[in-house]
């Protein structure tokens, strides 16, 4: 046990899991949409040039703006964005659930590689805070 610059007492371990599951959420992601594409196809009537549209918004948005997302990191502090995009990440699952139609979809795709690109970064950097040569 460590403690931050704000007093609280560190458990690597904890971190370790967090971290771990927040980063295997956003890559199993990518491979869930892949498996199901079939599905939500069919159960939203929507086009191929759709359902294309689906798969690369999300990891478009995360190619992009990566370096944004740790450059937030960087400014307001690798647990706000965590928290931040974790939140993001879950409503905006929630929200391509609950998509009536392609596009709507299509943009909560987006919305989700949003809230990924706040939680990848933060990933690494509590790590690394948590795990510093002592």
């Amino acid at each position: 046990r460590t403690s931050d610059s704000g007093g609280a007492v560190l458990r690597p371990g904890r971190v370790l899991a967090v971290a771990c599951m927040a980063h295997g959420m956003i890559v199993v992601d990518t491979s869930i949409v892949h498996v199901a594409i079939p599905a939500i196809r069919e159960s939203l009537d929507a086009s191929l040039p759709t359902m294309q549209s689906v798969v690369t918004s999300y990891v478009v948005v995360i190619a992009g703006l990566m370096l944004a997302g740790a450059a937030a990191v960087g400014h307001y502090g690798a647990v706000r964005m965590f928290r931040l995009g974790v939140v993001l990440f879950g409503v905006t699952s929630a929200l391509c659930g609950l998509a009536p139609n392609g596009p709507v979809l299509v943009a909560m795709r987006a919305a989700q590689g949003l809230g990924a690109v706040l939680v990848m970064p933060d990933t690494l950097v509590m790590l690394s805070d948590t795990y510093r040569e002592r």
